[in-house]
């Protein structure tokens, strides 16, 4: 059995340097292993991070797109609002000078009409010849005032 011993302590020795080799071939494995898992996910986190600046970016663009034709849209209202003001402006300045125009007739014939009575008839007199509204024309042989 003495003699036994010796290829017993060589064998645990051997065991044990396996043991010690494989179990430093699956660190190995393990970190390498570890290692590709982080640079997938460092991969992958790469791809979504880059996915979302993309759809920023669109949405960005959108955006931006949104906005100019809301822009040209602001501007058409407010060309559109300025020719519908200037067009009612001139409408109502129109309306305007045409009440002024007939207030003046109206006045004016009110003011004719209160001249007329002032002066003794519905009527102010337009020829010399009728100095008496009241007894009508007189004849152009008679002189002024009297009767035919």
């Amino acid at each position: 059995m003495a003699a036994a011993l010796p290829f017993i302590a060589a064998g645990a020795a051997v065991a044990t340097a396996y043991t010690s080799a494989k179990a430093a071939s699956d660190a190995r494995y393990q970190s390498k292993v570890a290692q590709q898992q982080a640079e997938q996910q460092a991969a992958a986190a790469q791809a979504e991070m880059e996915r979302q600046t993309a759809a920023q970016q669109e949405q960005a663009r959108v955006a931006a797109q949104r906005l100019e034709q809301e822009k040209a849209q602001y501007a058409q209202q407010q060309e559109t609002y300025a020719a519908e003001k200037a067009k009612l402006e001139a409408e109502t300045k129109a309306k305007a000078a045409e009440l002024d125009a007939e207030r003046r007739k109206i006045a004016e014939r009110e003011s004719a009409a209160m001249k007329a009575r002032r002066r003794g008839g519905t009527r102010s007199l337009l020829s010399e010849a009728r100095l008496s509204p009241e007894l009508g024309l007189t004849s152009t042989t008679d002189q002024y005032n009297q009767v035919m």
